[in-house]
């Protein structure tokens, strides 16, 4: 009886080992790959901060060409366009608005 238990806990102890040092390698590399997930993470968040930090700088730069724009525009007389040899263009053709383009054109707003 006692070589039967001596035998049994000889082969236990074999796969007691190797079931040890899977368990170790599996907790190895799954470190290893929470590690590498981790440092992807963080480079992305400091990507995303980088692109908000330049969004918001051409925001600004567009709010105040904007601005300029509207204060221009503001001071366009049409005097001032025909002293730049702008003026007005004759309309060569002119499309009906008729039942059937209304109602063409009322299907393509429901698509």
């Amino acid at each position: 009886m006692t070589k039967v238990i001596a035998k049994t806990y000889s082969a236990t102890r074999e796969h007691q080992a190797f079931l040890n040092s899977a368990l170790i390698g599996f907790c190895l590399i799954s470190a290893m790959v929470y590690g590498a997930y981790l440092y992807s993470m963080i480079n992305h968040t400091v990507a995303i901060q980088k692109t908000e930090k330049e969004i918001s700088g051409v925001q600004s730069l567009v709010q105040n060409l904007d601005a300029k724009y509207i204060a221009l525009s503001s001071n366009v007389t049409a005097e001032m366009a025909k002293n730049f040899g702008l003026h007005e263009a004759p309309v060569s053709l002119y499309v009906n608005r008729t039942a059937s383009l209304g109602t063409v054109a009322i299907r393509a707003t429901e698509l």
